[in-house]
């Protein structure tokens, strides 16, 4: 689906934020690799696509909802305030660095699935 919507709108507005809230971590890796492979579909047609703007590093203050929504791919201890990289963070680092999503993960494989985290 977001790879549909953003060909339709590339051109004009460019490509938005996204992320998904999930406390337990379950529906967040599998949603950063999804999404990071549909970016690479839109690349490989040539679409312009100058960024990727992932919701969000860490955890944080959502005006609406206050602390309990949990964005982050660093999870944050509002009490300690500690950091901890969740498995999602790991992945995106990965494939931020190696500029590639391997075929495990971009098949629904070992991640693509989502709920290790």
């Amino acid at each position: 689906m977001l790879y549909e919507a953003v060909s339709l709108v590339s051109k004009r507005y460019g490509l938005p934020e996204n992320g998904v809230a999930n406390s337990r971590g379950t529906l967040r890796l599998g949603f950063v690799v999804a999404h990071l492979h549909q970016v690479s579909r839109l690349l490989e047609q040539g679409v312009d696509v100058r960024g990727y703007f992932r919701w969000n590093l860490t955890d944080n203050l959502e005006w609406a909802k206050g602390f309990s929504p949990r964005f982050g791919l660093v999870e944050v201890d509002y009490e300690t305030k500690k950091r901890r990289l969740r498995p999602s963070a790991l992945v995106f680092r990965e494939i931020a660095f190696s500029w590639e999503i391997p075929y495990e993960m971009a098949s629904g494989g070992e991640w693509g699935g989502g709920s290790r985290e």
